[in-house]
């Protein structure tokens, strides 16, 4: 059946989307029972994470463009922002390699196939890194908070730098050239500009995790002390449903580990509504940044 090869990309649509239902009616069930005591609706926050949500866009187009440069791929910044923002988009079609498959098309004119499949790698290889990093850099920078993990910390810091190390990151790429019969390349990238790299997308974890904070301020009275809990939680919980390669866009994955990680520390109800509100906020935010590259890169 010519329909047969939809069935599997439409049944992991209809179970993310599900997920979300699901969390989505969880959170508003409980929203009665405390909205007359805690919970109040702040506007003002609700601006101020979406501005961050906006900026955190604009921080990964900031590495990706780093990366890019590094690579001697001449291509002018927002008209690779637009790429980046447009060609993500398509992560919430069922399929990893949409947004691939996207980024090759809106770079063409730019960079080959196979250098926007090596820059592609790297920014997703940094990211997940800086996330590492992140939970090393808070594990030890708030013993007191994260105190329990500290072993796992130390245990994950040797990996981090070896994983960082040019020849590491140049095997890894070159092996899966060589699966797909491509040519090897040469790695342009030394080891500070990795970690340089690191750094800026280690920017991206930090504001988005404002943006996730404050959209908890605009709903719950939440003190500062929960902001290292919150940067740590989006990040882990963005790393495992971008792993989880079935559904699109990580849709229900990431909702449900991060309500798990904010009702360690936040009331259930409210981590429910700030984990499903989280994805509305990261969704808009990518459409207002997508919409201001565009205006940009036509200047």
């Amino acid at each position: 059946m010519k329909y047969k090869k939809y069935l599997l990309p439409a049944l992991m649509l209809v179970i993310s989307l599900a997920a979300i239902f699901f969390f989505g009616k969880a959170g508003y069930s409980s929203w009665k029972e405390i909205s007359g005591s805690a919970m109040q609706f702040d506007y003002s926050m609700l601006i101020l994470s979406m501005g961050f949500g906006i900026s955190s866009f604009f921080a990964l187009s900031l590495g990706y463009y780093f990366v890019n440069r590094r690579m001697n791929i001449e291509i002018p910044f927002w008209k690779l922002a637009k790429a980046r923002a447009f060609s993500d988009i398509a992560s919430y079609v069922p399929g990893k390699i949409w947004t691939l498959l996207a980024r090759m098309k809106y770079m063409k004119q730019w960079a080959s196939r196979t250098n926007v499949v090596v820059s592609s790698y790297l920014e997703l290889v940094s990211l997940i890194l800086s996330a590492l990093l992140a939970f090393i850099a808070l594990s030890l920078a708030y013993p007191e908070i994260f105190e329990k993990y500290a072993l796992p910390a130390y245990i994950l810091l040797p990996f981090c730098i070896i994983s960082m190390h040019p020849k590491v990151i140049s095997s890894v790429i070159n092996l899966g050239l060589k699966l797909f019969k491509k040519e090897k390349i040469s790695f342009p990238l030394s080891y500070g500009s990795i970690i340089f790299a690191n750094v800026i997308y280690s920017s991206y974890w930090l504001l988005t995790g404002l943006a996730v904070f404050f959209l908890a301020l605009s709903i719950y009275p939440a003190p500062w002390s929960y902001f290292p809990y919150i940067v740590l939680s989006y990040a882990v919980a963005w790393t495992i449903s971008f792993l989880s390669v079935i559904f699109p866009g990580g849709l229900g994955i990431r909702e449900g580990i991060l309500a798990y990680a904010l009702g360690i520390f936040l009331p259930l109800p409210v981590a429910l509504i700030v984990s499903v509100a989280s994805r509305g906020i990261i969704i808009l935010s990518q459409l207002v940044f997508a919409l201001i590259s565009w205006i940009f890169a036509r200047l």
